[in-house]
């Protein structure tokens, strides 16, 4: 699903908060596309939308987006027991270091 927005908006699915940004660097609109994790039956989407600094508030849904899926699978790491591996995932140069990624559905799965 596409979601248009201009000062912040917060995408709930379920009860559960899928996406949730304000627009700290005032831009005209922000566009997201979100994946929805539909059930099966009746599922309840809640989207709302904030206006702190616009005297009209840009909104739209959007339900015909390419929600593309990628994927990359990464190869071995040799990890030792009871040893502590940091790691980080971020922007490159973001604008501020308070930058969201932006990547609402972004996720990391470590297998055995």
């Amino acid at each position: 699903m596409g979601i248009t927005s201009g000062d912040g908006v917060t995408v709930t699915l379920n009860g559960k908060v899928l996406a949730e940004h304000n627009n700290p660097f005032k831009e005209k609109q922000l566009k997201d596309v979100i994946l929805l994790p539909l059930k099966k039956g009746i599922n309840q989407l809640i989207v709302k939308y904030y206006n702190g600094f616009k005297k009209v508030n840009v909104m739209s849904i959007d339900t015909n987006s390419d929600q593309t899926v990628y994927s990359q699978k990464l190869g071995p790491l040799n990890v030792e027991k009871g040893r502590y591996y940091p790691f980080s995932w971020q922007l490159h140069n973001p604008l501020s270091p308070h930058t969201t990624m932006g990547l609402f559905n972004a996720h990391i799965n470590i297998a055995n």
